[in-house]
């Protein structure tokens, strides 16, 4: 939770203070760590998480005719968390490994 607290990525203001946005990633992560134990979550998994988010939102705000990002769909905030679970679920089958503590010697 405190890692989303520092969330402030440049360029998107007070974007990702919104409780219902703090929520999602929470859960996104919380979910990811639970079904991932040998890695769990490490610091720095929410600024992977983060742009998933910030389009999956952005594009729910879109008018219909607006073309500036793809269409991935109008969706409610259960419709976000879920798309954002499965898409940080195939990043992170590339990036685990970056994330992997070594077992004491």
């Amino acid at each position: 939770r405190t890692d989303l607290e520092r969330l402030y990525p440049e360029g998107v203001d007070e974007f990702f203070e919104a409780p219902e946005l703090q929520r999602i990633l929470l859960n996104v992560l919380f979910v990811w760590s639970k079904r991932h134990p040998d890695t769990s979550y490490r610091q720095g998994m929410h600024e992977l998480l983060a742009p998933i988010v910030y389009v999956l939102e952005r594009e729910k705000l879109l008018d219909d005719d607006d073309e500036v990002l793809c269409a991935v769909m109008h969706a409610d905030s259960h419709s976000i968390e879920a798309d954002s679970y499965w898409l940080f679920e195939c990043l992170m089958e590339d990036m685990a490994p970056l994330f992997a503590v070594a077992p004491p010697s």
